[in-house]
């Protein structure tokens, strides 16, 4: 590596900052389509390193509320049993693309570790367990 190049560092944005809002506004915007809206998040864990991300929360209602499965999109449009969807919590990878952040992949309420190994060890691995890649 030559002395020019700089290692990036995982960060986490802090509460109230611009970027953390984009972040979890482009994540709101995919697990409202699931779980209908408004959409809140608290337990917040959210990593970010050279345009790539990871977050995980517990998707509410606004002031913390419980939202109730069976009143969701997933139960309600799609057809999804609730006895498939382990509650709100939210899994997401995102990416950076022109300044703006995306999410690459999601899951709601996931049964199962569904974000470890491929094809997510390439761009995420910073932010995976090392026994996942």
């Amino acid at each position: 590596m030559s002395a020019s190049a700089v290692m990036a560092e995982v960060t986490t944005p802090q509460p109230g900052t611009q970027e953390r809002g984009d972040i979890l506004d482009a994540v709101r915007v995919m697990v409202g389509y699931d779980l209908g809206g408004p959409i809140e998040f608290t337990g917040v864990g959210l990593q970010i390193e050279n345009g790539f991300g990871f977050v995980q929360a517990t998707a509410t209602r606004p002031g913390g509320l419980a939202i109730n499965i069976d009143e969701t999109p997933l139960v309600l449009r799609d057809g999804i049993s609730p006895d498939f969807i382990d509650g709100t919590s939210v899994q997401a990878f995102i990416t950076q693309a022109g300044g703006d952040w995306y999410v690459h992949a999601y899951a709601v309420g996931a049964t199962d570790v569904w974000w470890i190994g491929d094809p997510y060890c390439t761009d995420y691995a910073a932010f995976l367990p090392e026994q996942a890649c």
